[in-house]
């Protein structure tokens, strides 16, 4: 009688910790472009589940198959006419509607003059301490920007093919905390080396049409929208009403080696650039822009006749830029000081964020900082929390770099003062 009930027991316990468990490991699901009445979500789900969508635990969703893969499927859900006063709720259920989980989100007024982002860049999906995500979700962000290496795709794999850089997509989407959690928050992505399949990659990379459609099913953008245009290759532009925020494409369009008059964006990407700049503008690169002070790839180490160039253009345009960026498993703060660089207008930042969770490095014995260095931290996992607020006359940063069990590695509050030579627009 005893080992029949410790059997019927232990039955009971595995089918419990079955359906605890089952759910979380093949259902992942991340919010997409948000604008005030809009959003989107991207579902990554196993072939053999069959789970039923509904917003607010009423209305049915019907979700758009974007991708199939051997085992998973990829749909889409794409939700208008909502309220950015509100809370929702998305409930997923099972075959006996039984409630699987329960999503809450919100949409985002594109017009306020200010935001809060989360940046992240460099998240190895094999690395340890990822509950630094839980970390960064609680400050709770309007959005959350990932530039670059957000999927280590030419890592772990015995060689590099498309299916083999699929496949660590899905592992990636399938284990990282921030594709399980229930406060959904807009995520938009740039990809770096790692993520675009080609480590230090460039335009000649032969998988780059495939991986191109590739990321953008897993980060969709919308085909047309006032508030949003795509460029080349997987750059876009976001314009709210106050500032703009130009995610670059430093892959797709970069000059192979021994390359004739080398260029990291390629003309027709800089152009675009430039063509964007109406209004105070962040300019984000999953690589670092300024390099000179270290050997590791950079626009300005890489490229640095095309650096100068493509500087004097941009300090030209009658908006201020402030540069953010990733790939440098460090963080660091960066200062453009017209009175110190040729090619500078105006005074400005770059602001560099990486590793989340990644491998980290030791300063060099013989590194020492530049001119240039307002803080520079090395051998720490971390990500910032930028609030980008723009009024008549000034534009006011206030950015705070935080590592593990959110400590404070270094915080700032830079203002952009309006000048002679800069003119913020105000009818954008």
């Amino acid at each position: 009688m005893l080992k029949k009930i410790f059997i019927l027991f232990i039955s009971i316990s595995l089918l419990s910790l079955y359906w605890f468990l089952q759910p979380r490991d093949s259902i992942s699901i991340w919010q997409g472009y948000t604008s005030e009445n809009q959003t989107s979500f991207n579902i990554l789900v196993s072939k053999n589940k069959n789970f039923s969508y509904f917003l607010n635990n009423q209305t049915p969703l019907n979700p758009e198959l974007k991708r199939e893969f051997s085992s998973l499927n990829l749909y889409q859900i794409k939700l208008a006419n909502l309220n950015p006063q509100k809370t929702y709720q998305l409930t997923i259920k099972d075959n006996h509607l039984n409630i699987i989980a329960e999503k809450k989100f919100q949409t985002l007024s594109l017009n306020q003059t200010g935001f809060t982002f989360a940046v992240a860049s460099c998240m190895d999906d094999k690395w340890t301490n990822q509950h630094i995500w839980e970390e960064l979700l609680s400050f709770q962000p309007d959005m959350i920007f990932l530039i670059g290496d957000v999927v280590y795709a030419d890592e772990y794999i015995p060689e590099v093919s498309f299916s083999n850089l699929s496949r660590r997509y899905l592992e990636t989407l399938q284990t990282l905390p921030l594709y399980k959690t229930d406060q959904l928050i807009p995520i938009l992505a740039i990809w770096d080396d790692h993520d675009y399949g080609m480590n230090n990659g460039h335009g000649n990379f032969k998988y780059k049409k495939e991986m191109t459609k590739l990321f953008r099913d897993f980060f969709p953008l919308p085909a047309k929208h006032p508030h949003l245009s795509k460029g080349p290759g997987i750059s876009f532009v976001l314009k709210t009403k106050k500032q703009h925020f130009l995610f670059t494409d430093g892959r797709s369009f970069q000059s192979p080696p021994q390359s004739k008059n080398p260029s990291l964006w390629g003309k027709e990407q800089e152009s675009w650039i430039l063509q964007n700049i109406s209004n105070p503008t962040w300019i984000i690169s999953g690589g670092q822009i300024l390099g000179r002070h270290h050997r590791f790839e950079s626009f300005e180490t890489g490229f640095p006749k095309n650096f100068k160039v493509m500087m004097n253009r941009i300090m030209a345009e009658k908006n201020p830029v402030f540069f953010l960026s990733g790939d440098r498993h460090l963080s660091e703060l960066l200062k453009i000081d017209k009175t110190k660089e040729s090619w500078a207008k105006y005074n400005t930042y770059e602001l560099t964020t990486s590793p989340i969770h990644a491998k980290t490095y030791p300063k060099p014995p013989d590194f020492v900082l530049g001119p240039r260095h307002i803080h520079h931290v090395p051998n720490k996992l971390n990500y910032a929390i930028v609030n980008s607020h723009i009024n008549e006359e000034t534009w006011n940063v206030q950015l705070t770099v935080y590592g593990l069990s959110k400590q404070q590695l270094f915080s700032e509050n830079l203002i952009l003062k309006k000048q002679s030579d800069i003119h913020f627009n105000k009818n954008k």
